[in-house]
């Protein structure tokens, strides 16, 4: 591990860049641009099993991930759909669906930590690719000095499991006592570093929402995090010296 090294990881969407799609049916648009037999298919009734499907797996709470290969075979075997490219070719298609932008002022903060040497990184949940997803950060906050983006679908398990967490670091060589997370969800981000050990996490809430309505899911008066609205406040705590206990 290195020793006495601060970083900071980052969840990716909407905590760096926003998550806005070009159509509502963006898991499946490749699918059909694909689709040798896309006249004989129902793709409303794709699209209707596609979104309960994800809705009812993201709402489950498990602590493990799929990977979007096996989301789209899924499709394919169920509707019957004859492709004339590699399922692995659509996996790789689906972000081009998404119209993301960059949350503001994330740059500014981002070129603070490469000023001062701070070491950071993405840590974030995804069934999807995760170089396609880092290539989005790179498009929209060049010259971010992220090390790395490590995507939930690569290895099976996702926040708030804490061996999520761990293996960041353990990519990193980073001590979780150097560390602190920073993202948009309070369950899944805020709980999740927390229980793993980072030594700060805070909680980018720009909807001002109240941890309390958490409650029926965790214990959330044992967690400790700051509650910020902004990344203009997240610069005020980093420039204060108070963004590491």
């Amino acid at each position: 591990m290195i020793k006495n090294v601060k970083a900071v990881f980052f969840d990716c969407w909407d905590t760096l860049i926003s998550f806005k799609m070009k159509t509502a049916t963006w898991n499946t648009d490749c699918l059909k641009r694909h689709s040798l037999n896309s006249k004989q298919v129902d793709w409303k009734a794709v699209n209707a099993f596609a979104d309960d499907f994800l809705n009812t797996y993201i709402c489950s709470g498990s602590l493990y991930e799929i990977q979007a290969e096996q989301f789209l075979n899924l499709l394919v075997i169920n509707f019957k759909l004859e492709l004339d490219c590699s399922i692995s070719e659509c996996v790789h298609e689906i972000l081009s669906s998404l119209s993301p932008t960059a949350v503001p002022l994330v740059d500014a903060f981002l070129n603070l930590l490469n000023r001062d040497g701070i070491y950071h990184a993405v840590l974030s949940n995804t069934i999807y690719d995760s170089d396609d997803t880092f290539k989005l950060i790179n498009k929209l906050l060049p010259d971010n000095g992220l090390q790395f983006f490590l995507g939930s679908a690569e290895i099976g398990v996702k926040k708030p499991n804490k061996l999520f967490f761990e293996a960041g670091l353990n990519k990193s060589g980073i001590k979780k006592e150097n560390a602190i997370y920073i993202g948009d969800s309070f369950y899944a981000d805020i709980n999740g570093a927390f229980s793993a050990g980072f030594n700060n996490v805070i909680w980018l809430n720009p909807t001002r929402k109240d941890a309390a309505s958490f409650a029926k899911f965790i214990d959330y008066n044992k967690i400790s995090f700051i509650d910020v609205s902004s990344f203009k406040d997240v610069i005020k705590l980093y420039e204060g010296g108070r963004l590491w206990k």
